[in-house]
């Protein structure tokens, strides 16, 4: 009898060892039925991301060689409008000409420095990112200081606005210093390369 025992001691664990297999075995096939099914649903979000992307690719249409003739033209007057560095001191002097007319001249400080625009920078502006995109390089930025009656301070600074120059401007302030306003204002001259 004790021989009987010990074998039915012995099949006891192989069963108990086989039923612990088939459970193992069991869990594993359900969790990787789970994950093929994560991985299905994955890749069908996944087709239904690149169908929409193809249809919107679809939809987007070149534009005509009238608009590529249009955006050329458009390019080049504003390329036009771009200033050289070494026409700066006479655009400062045009500046000085025109305060004089609006009875602005002797209360007129200029300052003016020549700025490049950085290549990489990460948080560049959109106006000189637009600019570098062009071929746009550098710009002078101008600050102005003025007082004089309002009326004459703003047709000064709607006159430079109109000049035929890339401008933008960047900062005026105004106070009242009676009975005149004072004005300071900044404003980027963007530039072509010497010699372009």
């Amino acid at each position: 009898m004790p021989i009987e025992l010990q074998f039915l001691k012995k099949i006891d664990r192989s069963l108990v060892g086989f039923a612990a297999l088939l459970v193992i075995s069991v869990a594993g096939i359900v969790a990787t039925t789970l994950h093929l099914g994560t991985l299905r649903d994955g890749l069908e979000q996944s087709e239904q991301g690149l169908a929409q992307k193809q249809i919107s690719a679809d939809s987007v249409t070149l534009p005509s060689d009238e608009k590529l003739g249009q955006w050329a033209s458009t390019q080049n007057i504003l390329l036009s409008r771009l200033i050289s560095e070494n026409d700066i001191p006479g655009f400062v002097s045009e500046i000085t000409s025109l305060a004089s007319q609006f009875q602005l001249g002797t209360r007129l400080g200029v300052d003016y420095n020549l700025v490049e625009i950085q290549a990489e920078a990460a948080n560049l502006p959109v106006t000189e990112q637009l600019a570098r995109a062009m071929g746009i390089l550098r710009y002078t930025e101008v600050t102005l200081t003025f007082s004089g009656e309002y009326e004459n301070s703003a047709r000064f600074i709607q006159t430079i606005a109109r000049l035929p120059r890339l401008i933008e401007f960047t900062e005026i302030d105004l106070g009242r210093t009676p009975p005149n306003v004072s004005v300071r204002m900044v404003m980027r001259i963007y530039q072509r390369e010497d010699g372009a």
